[in-house]
């Protein structure tokens, strides 16, 4: 009897069982809870990645096609989404890109990329090059025996690239300032370029060739203000240390801190000057001190081609004059569209072919 007593005072309340009860009760819940909420994460996860590996399926077909299409804007923001939702870098293909997007091999472009292994999706990728590889290459072949129309930005291609310490020199002598006074930004648009700034001014800079491309600067002060001929040379002068000497000013308007000049390429064909209008170049220089505050070569140098051809005048300046009842004077010769023609500004703007005096309305 006594041990009966004994044991009965180490039996469990049954306030302490239900308390017990209830924490195993809860502890299951969470664990359930827990594990319910891992896999809707880890599904989750999955469906994301199923996407982004869809998504850099679709950037990568997109890069090869616009490549082969020579359409190299398109092609950079292509590469852009494919190495944001692949993970991978494709410096090598931007090198590619600059030196000779139409002209390589897709296998050599391929080559080039040294992409990290990704499974899956190095599979598809595989598989969308060889259907681009195939589907591109009668346009391949069209571009290698047309070499005009490989897309643009033709004299930055097969140009070595320049480092970051040059080109940042380069933009420090374009703003007339110390190295040290400007820093480093990251841009990721259409030619590479190096981008540098500072508390009043930014400067892109081409790696390919490191040659001036985009500069803004926001000059204060209360320097000597200049007329607009002085204003012109420093625009002109400006133009040569940024190593394009073939400019020839067009146009200019005026707004409240200075001029704005256009320039377009120029060149000689015999006796003539023949003005190349796609290749623009826009200089804004201030009154105060005549300094240059804006220019941007982005249209010369994507337009120019490395040569203008096999460049004839069949269809003369007085026949062509005489076919559009004007004085000869008042036509000019330029270059467009890939070909020569006579222009008159009049009402309508005219283009004179200079091979057959075929005459149209430019942008009727």
């Amino acid at each position: 009897m006594r041990r009966e007593r004994d044991n009965e005072g180490y039996r469990t309340h049954p306030l302490v069982k239900v308390c017990l009860a209830l924490s195993l009760m809860v502890t299951a819940a969470v664990i359930a809870a827990s594990w319910g909420f891992y896999t809707y994460v880890k599904s989750e996860e999955e469906e994301m990645l199923r996407l982004r590996e869809r998504c850099a399926y679709e950037a990568y077909v997109s890069l090869l096609g616009d490549m082969m299409r020579g359409e190299s804007t398109a092609a950079a923001e292509a590469l852009s989404r494919f190495e944001l939702f692949s993970g991978c870098t494709a410096d090598s293909l931007r090198a590619a890109i600059i030196s000779d997007a139409a002209g390589t091999d897709m296998s050599d472009i391929i080559e080039k990329l040294e992409l990290s292994d990704r499974g899956d999706v190095m599979t598809r990728l595989s598989d969308a090059v060889k259907r681009a590889d195939a589907e591109a290459e009668g346009t391949v072949r069209r571009l290698r025996e047309e070499p005009t129309e490989a897309g643009g930005w033709a004299v930055l291609r097969g140009v070595d690239e320049v480092g970051q310490q040059e080109a940042l020199k380069t933009a420090a002598d374009a703003l007339g300032i110390d190295k040290s006074s400007l820093s480093a930004a990251e841009n990721r648009g259409f030619p590479p370029v190096y981008t540098f700034s500072c508390k009043n001014a930014a400067v892109d800079v081409t790696r390919a060739g490191g040659r001036l491309l985009r500069l803004y600067a926001y000059r204060h002060g209360t320097a000597k203000e200049r007329g607009e001929e002085a204003c012109r040379e420093a625009a002109e002068e400006f133009l040569r240390r940024a190593g394009i000497r073939d400019a020839a000013a067009v146009s200019l308007d005026e707004d409240a801190e200075g001029y704005n000049f256009i320039f377009c390429a120029a060149h000689r064909l015999g006796q003539e000057r023949v003005l190349c209008p796609d290749e623009v170049i826009r200089v804004g220089v201030c009154r105060a001190g005549g300094v240059v505050r804006l220019f941007d070569a982005s249209e010369y140098y994507k337009n120019k081609p490395v040569t203008y051809g096999d460049e004839t005048v069949s269809f003369g300046r007085e026949k062509a004059a005489s076919a559009v009842g004007v004085e000869g004077r008042e036509l000019e010769l330029i270059y467009t569209d890939g070909g020569l023609f006579w222009r008159f500004g009049g009402v309508k703007t005219l283009l004179i072919d200079v091979k057959n005096g075929d005459i149209r309305v430019q942008n009727p």
